[in-house]
């Protein structure tokens, strides 16, 4: 929420790499996950109602 309401500036670069840049002058890359590739969450054991 941050980024989008206050000075923070956001370049894109080539294969689809962010550069976010803060308002103290700080660059942060932000770099998208490798292609076909699946992520795994745990998630909370859930007892299924059947």
């Amino acid at each position: 929420m941050l980024k989008h309401h206050s000075p923070w500036h956001v370049d894109q670069t080539s294969g689809g790499v962010l550069e976010w840049k803060s308002p103290t002058g700080r660059t942060y890359i932000d770099r998208p996950p490798p292609q076909n590739t699946v992520t795994f969450t745990s998630a909370d054991p859930v007892t299924a109602p059947f």
